[in-house]
């Protein structure tokens, strides 16, 4: 059996079990693992799953370029394994100059953490953001751990020319 885990972060070594506690306590829960690439494979090996989709979010815009290299790093040196999507920012400077180099990189999708990135998914800076991604026709994975954290309160994007949805799914 061919099983994909859809929701996998990972993190370089140096800052894995930093990241992943910090992600532990910002929704209070306890973390089994240390956010390190490979213990995510090891996890993966014995639990019979082939492939996971990896990401990371970035917390400031400054680090969207160094969790991309980061992961296609990673996807280079396990690319029948890892799937990779791009970490983005809606107070990047240039986020369609961003997508493009997302884009041409190989990157399927893209990660965004509203909650984590504190942003409401109404922003005009995220409506743009995320008409972006639906232009470059990528998939966009979007985490909403708290139930009514950042909710829009409008109804479809009108940024995406209607290829997006509050649910995150591409059309």
């Amino acid at each position: 059996m061919n099983i994909i885990d859809f929701h996998v972060h990972i993190f370089p070594d140096k800052i894995a079990e930093k990241a992943a506690r910090a992600v532990g306590k910002f929704y209070d829960i306890p973390m089994a693992l240390d956010g390190k690439l490979s213990t995510a494979l090891t996890c993966m090996n014995r639990a019979g799953i082939r492939r996971f989709v990896a990401h990371s979010v970035a917390t400031t815009p400054a680090q969207v370029e160094s969790i991309n290299r980061f992961i296609l790093a990673a996807h280079a040196a396990y690319p029948d394994r890892i799937l990779p999507f791009a970490a983005l920012h809606p107070d990047l400077p240039d986020v369609e100059k961003t997508m493009d180099e997302i884009v041409s990189a190989g990157f399927l999708g893209v990660k965004i953490h509203p909650d984590i990135q504190g942003f409401r998914l109404d922003d005009a800076r995220v409506l743009k953001m995320i008409g972006a991604v639906a232009d470059s026709y990528r998939r966009l994975s979007l985490r909403q751990f708290r139930p009514g954290a950042h909710e829009p309160r409008a109804g479809p994007f009108p940024e995406s020319g209607g290829r997006l949805r509050p649910s995150g799914g591409l059309q």
